[in-house]
């Protein structure tokens, strides 16, 4: 679509933002997950997507107490945060903005937006499964 891909990562790291025990673990979550990110990526040098990823949790890690992360609007919303402050942060690295950018950042977020609340309710469900399983 417009060269714009389907990213599961941005949906993932607002879920480990939202729903990790403490802060410093959300935080080292987003940190992993944007390494792990940067491994299988060549479009942009090795850590930016960990520094991108790590922003976006500081922020939502600080915002928490104003969000409520069951609502299906603040999990789209901070899939959307993810993905946008990655997006900001790529196109700074890389030097190169375009007018055609801005569009690409809004459907790269409103596609992590839209997957966001189905992927929280997979994981939340396999989390109850598994906790029923081992009782």
């Amino acid at each position: 679509m417009g060269g714009v891909r389907l990213e599961l990562m941005p949906s993932l790291v607002a879920y480990g933002a939202l729903s990790l025990a403490t802060a410093r673990y959300r935080f080292g979550y987003a940190m992993l997950a944007g390494l792990i990110q940067d491994s299988f990526s060549a479009s942009a040098p090795y850590g930016f997507s960990a520094l991108s990823y790590g922003i976006a949790a500081l922020i939502l890690i600080r915002g928490e107490r104003f969000l409520d992360r069951d609502l299906p609007w603040v999990q789209a919303g901070a899939a959307f945060l993810v993905a946008f402050v990655n997006g900001v942060i790529a196109i700074l690295s890389s030097g190169w903005f375009s007018a055609g950018t801005i569009p690409k950042l809004a459907l790269l977020g409103l596609l992590s937006a839209f997957l966001a609340p189905w992927l929280f309710a997979g994981i939340d469900y396999l989390a109850r499964e598994m906790r029923r399983e081992s009782i």
